[in-house]
């Protein structure tokens, strides 16, 4: 997800060069990309999570929280893109992303009290080569 984020963050405009988007559209769609690339990791985490809910065979709770999610979605296009803001593109994108959001917090609480959420686990190599590189540190310092 955050490889995907960086990839929007660092090529949108080159996307937008090769989707041969007019000049004067550019303004407007590369705001919607960055807004939304933004969030790429929340979709993709969105994305699993309901996959695994739909794993277990329960398909009313995503339904719920993706309603709830669309209603969002809805009232913030409204807010942002009608009145009173009258963002255009960026409020579109922002509205999405922030209904994402949500809905990617409630399916992760959803997954965490279904005792289905799984805690990273930083792996020894790591907390070695910190650990010794601190000491190698100290040790020249002295």
């Amino acid at each position: 997800g955050m490889f995907l984020t960086l990839l929007y963050a660092l090529f949108t405009p080159a996307m937008l060069k090769s989707l041969h988007v007019r000049p004067e559209l550019h303004a407007q769609a590369s705001s919607y990309i960055y807004i939304r690339g933004a969030i790429a990791w929340a979709a993709l985490f969105q994305s699993t999570a309901l996959s695994v809910l739909l794993a277990t065979k329960d398909a009313w709770t995503p339904l719920r929280i993706l309603a709830i999610a669309a209603a969002l979605n809805v009232c913030g296009d409204y807010l942002l893109c009608v009145a009173p803001f009258r963002l255009g593109c960026a409020g579109a994108s922002a509205a999405t992303a922030g209904a994402t959001l949500v809905s990617s917090f409630l399916l992760m609480q959803t997954l965490r009290r279904k005792k289905l959420l799984v805690t990273p686990v930083i792996p020894n190599f790591f907390r070695t080569a910190f650990t010794s590189g601190k000491q190698k540190w100290l040790e020249l310092l002295t």
